[in-house]
């Protein structure tokens, strides 16, 4: 199920794909006037950090996010990119962000995919499976 911010990034790629800059201008200026109607302009961060991922798959990329305790290393991104890359023959283009509350293990997104192997989901899969 896509989130609010996904749904909004999408309407607004589509809404500004082919205008010029001053129709651009006018949308995005229409858009955030619709947030701040509707009480949602503090999703603005989310919609921004969607539309973004929205426009590079657009233009035949991909976008992964990896999420781990602390800052990921240039080089661990770059492998990173390179092996999903290979994998769904798509330039990828890594993000990262830093979560200090997860103790360890990282939060791997792209497209569809989820690859939680964090610390927390692997005490999660133990309880259940001593629940079983």
């Amino acid at each position: 199920m896509r989130s609010y911010a996904d749904i909004a990034a999408r309407a607004l790629h589509e809404a500004v794909r082919d205008l010029d800059e001053a129709g651009t201008e006018t949308a995005i200026k229409r858009f955030v006037g619709l947030l701040a109607a509707k009480g949602r302009l503090s999703l603005a961060p989310r919609i921004l950090e969607a539309y973004e991922r929205v426009a590079r798959t657009a233009d035949g990329g991909l976008s992964a996010t990896i999420v781990a305790a602390s800052d990921v290393p240039n080089e661990v991104q770059t492998r990173l990119a390179k092996a999903l890359a290979e994998k769904t023959r798509l330039p990828v283009e890594v993000l990262s962000t830093a979560d200090p509350g997860l103790l360890a293990g990282a939060v791997i997104r792209y497209g569809d995919t989820l690859l939680d192997d964090t610390v927390k989901r692997k005490l999660e899969l133990l309880k259940l499976s001593m629940i079983a």
